[in-house]
């Protein structure tokens, strides 16, 4: 279990930063104070209103029961970057692109966009140059899925259609 204790030390000092820079919102604080490899743009923009509700529904039944029937699609396909080569289908590749396409419309795809929405470290470069048998395959998929019409090819990937 985590130490309680750790809570008012945390918030202490974010009222004391807030406060001495009332104009940024929660989300930037964070952001800045984390320091992340790759941008998180949703954090860093959302508006204070946002995090409010979100942490006011936090609890409420409806929300456990909602999250509970939408499992974030990085946990429902991880096989795209743990299973075999041979293992990725087809219609594997189609309900990861379904269910991205409810998550995220406006995704552009492409094979390493793909891992990476389910965890790989494609910053690795060593861990990356290993995967070319893998992200050929993907982008083959990926073609055929463009030729039945599920995707269309954009300048720098795949588009999902509406």
């Amino acid at each position: 279990m985590r130490d309680k204790n750790r809570i008012p030390k945390i918030l202490n000092k974010l009222e004391q930063i807030w406060k001495e820079n009332p104009d940024l919102r929660l989300g930037q604080i964070i952001t800045i104070a984390t320091r992340p490899k790759n941008a998180c743009p949703e954090v860093f923009f959302i508006e204070d209103e946002d995090i409010l509700k979100g942490i006011q529904s936090i609890g409420k039944e409806s929300e456990i029961l909602e999250s509970k029937r939408r499992m974030p699609y990085w946990e429902i396909y991880p096989e795209l970057i743990k299973i075999n080569i041979e293992e990725i289908t087809f219609e594997l590749v189609k309900q990861f692109i379904e269910a991205v396409r409810k998550e995220k419309p406006n995704q552009i795809l492409t094979p390493r966009s793909m891992m990476k929405l389910v965890g790989a470290p494609i910053e690795d470069l060593n861990w990356l140059d290993k995967q070319k048998e893998r992200i050929e395959k993907l982008d083959n998929l990926l073609r055929v899925l463009e030729n039945n019409g599920k995707i269309e090819r954009v300048e720098i990937g795949y588009k999902i259609k509406k």
